[in-house]
């Protein structure tokens, strides 16, 4: 399957200490394996996808579930100048967002599998990773889809016509609740209406980063 071979890709450039630390990845990447024997890498039907549990507000009324993608990049810090005693406050991010709307529609479980492998991912091989990935995937699948990034304004940028769809999205917050596991390293989930856009009128992000393991400037 292509997306084995990518997922293996990633393996050989995972750093040591990342690579030591994944759950069984043999066992992993044969699920992985046999699920996508019977159904697509992506362009997955998510009709049925129920969502996560939480205390979010619902999507609005009228509206369907159309990508869910995992994203690897970075978390943007800066410090108050001439201070080494501080806390970072974060400015913004920027990642490469897959689609694994086939995985989270077909086993949700093996979909969470999957984080611990795009977050050893080391962010400098990222753009690497990318062009390996669009040279073994057929180009019909997009499994790379687009990025996320913030705009000069502040705004949450979702651009997916990376992998040639038409969707992008400016959003703004609209709620924003603690993560529902471990919310002292995970960042808060967060409700997005569109402010602009084409394609997506309102995301609900579940996000499940870790925080900077950097407490002080």
């Amino acid at each position: 399957m292509m997306l084995i071979k990518v997922l293996l890709f990633c393996l050989t450039i995972l750093p040591r200490a990342h690579a030591a630390n994944l759950a069984d990845l043999a066992t992993t990447f044969s699920q992985i394996s046999d699920f996508l024997d019977t159904i697509g890498v992506s362009n997955c039907s998510l009709i049925s996808t129920e969502f996560p549990g939480g205390s979010l507000p619902p999507p609005s009324p009228g509206l369907s579930l159309k990508y869910v993608t995992g994203g690897r990049g970075t978390q943007n810090y800066t410090c108050d100048r001439d201070s080494n005693t501080t806390a970072p406050r974060a400015v913004g991010a920027a990642a490469t967002l897959l689609d694994l709307s086939c995985v989270a529609w077909y086993n949700p479980v093996l979909f969470h599998i999957l984080t611990p492998v795009l977050r050893g991912i080391h962010a400098a091989t990222l753009p690497f990773f990318a062009t390996i990935a669009s040279q073994i995937t057929a180009p019909e699948t997009r499994l790379i889809v687009g990025r996320h990034q913030f705009n000069a304004a502040g705004q949450p940028v979702f651009d997916l016509r990376l992998g040639g769809g038409t969707d992008w999205m400016v959003a703004t917050k609209n709620a924003s609740v603690p993560a529902p596991v471990d919310n002292t390293i995970h960042v808060p989930w967060l409700k997005l209406t569109e402010v602009r856009g084409a394609g997506v009128t309102v995301s609900l992000t579940c996000c499940d980063p870790y925080l900077s393991s950097a407490n002080r400037c």
